[in-house]
């Protein structure tokens, strides 16, 4: 099952930090920043990246244990209001956000098709749009309108995963 998470401060099963102790054999698609993603950062994050250190894509994967991925939904050091297109590139960057993005997304594909064996519940953070949250970087886009490109884009890329592996996909 692919399912969407809506945090609630008033629900502990909203909470990544309690559900990626709690639950087994479960992968935790999380909010991350380019820097870190590219890092390979284990330090935990603000936000449901508080589930960094369980990264997947470090290493030696532990089977007894539950994993993450991040995917970089915009930069740490982006000043407010930068990202003004889907092509949008940071200065001494090589790639756009876009293709940053693109990277991941396929990173959690295969990883998802080398593991699934080991994975019956995929979770990520939703908005209350049934969007993938921005939460801690919707401050960083333009307006509303670049962010929600943002977010359609990921979100059907994180369906059709969904598809691809006949995970139920729930919002």
């Amino acid at each position: 099952m692919f399912k969407a998470i809506k945090y609630n401060s008033n629900d502990i099963n909203t909470d990544f930090e309690y559900l990626i102790k709690n639950k087994k054999n479960s992968l935790f698609i999380y909010n991350e920043n380019v820097e870190a993603w590219k890092n390979k950062s284990t330090t935990e994050g603000g936000g449901n990246a508080i589930v960094r250190p369980y990264r997947a894509d470090i290493g030696i994967i532990n089977y007894n244990q539950n994993f993450s991925l991040g995917i970089p939904t915009a930069y740490f050091k982006t000043k407010f209001y930068s990202i003004k297109n889907i092509n949008y590139i940071e200065s001494n960057e090589t790639q756009t956000l876009l293709e940053i993005i693109d990277i991941s997304i396929n990173n959690i594909d295969k990883f998802i098709a080398n593991n699934k064996q080991h994975i019956n519940t995929i979770y990520w953070s939703a908005d209350d749009d049934n969007l993938i949250g921005l939460s801690l970087f919707k401050n960083k886009f333009y307006n509303q309108s670049i962010a929600l490109i943002f977010q359609t884009y990921i979100t059907n890329k994180l369906k059709e995963i969904a598809l691809k592996y006949n995970y139920q996909f729930i919002l």
